[in-house]
């Protein structure tokens, strides 16, 4: 069984983008069980997705200890290590980890996902069709905190989906939703929404 350490200090809109990279982990190498160190609520997310042996919060002792010292006896056969401080990193090479790597989880160029694979230099692999609609009608909540992280096809999505309800149009750069738009006149009121809504309610993207 192979033993790798993730650390990924993240809300749970940046650790999506972290998936694709841990699915291709998990396909290339099949016996990998994960332990992950970060957010525990964010990070909990990846049990749907890959074998995951434990969530630790990074704030708790032992693991906080890594941003000063290493921790001695860390059975683990490898390590990775989202953060753009590489103290973390370099603790754990000196807990005796065999094969630490380190990389800025923050991309000079390109999408989010594509920059964690390439830090990884593995390719993206097919991701699990986990979409299960249970109403008629979908809220699509476009954007995102940078550029460099939204999804560019929302407008193909809503397109496809004919019951679709957009909360906000995206942001001309990306930065947020709504930019230069009045927030008041765009967002529904959820009376709104309830009195347009199916006797079955929302999916919510």
């Amino acid at each position: 069984m192979r033993k790798t350490l993730i650390v990924r200090v993240c809300a749970i809109g940046d650790f999506v983008f972290n998936l694709p990279a841990l699915i291709a982990i998990q396909k290339m190498e099949p016996n990998t069980r994960f332990t992950l160190i970060g957010n525990t609520s964010t990070l909990s997310l990846a049990k749907a997705f890959v074998a995951v042996d434990a969530i630790h919060s990074i704030e708790l002792q032992p693991w906080a200890r890594l941003f000063y010292e290493p921790i001695p006896d860390l059975d683990f056969t490898n390590a990775i290590v989202w953060m753009k401080d590489p103290t973390v990193a370099t603790n754990l090479r000196l807990s005796g980890i065999p094969n630490v790597r380190g990389a800025d989880p923050f991309p000079m160029y390109g999408h989010a996902a594509e920059h964690l694979l390439r830090t990884l230099k593995v390719e993206m692999r097919e991701l699990p069709d986990l979409w299960g609609p249970q109403a008629e009608d979908v809220i699509v909540h476009p954007g995102s905190g940078s550029p460099k992280k939204v999804w560019p096809h929302f407008d193909e999505l809503v397109t496809r989906l004919p019951n679709a309800r957009t909360l906000f149009p995206p942001s001309p750069s990306g930065r947020g939703q709504g930019e230069g738009h009045n927030f008041d006149e765009l967002r529904p009121s959820p009376a709104s929404l309830r009195e347009s809504a199916s006797p079955k309610g929302f999916q919510v993207l």
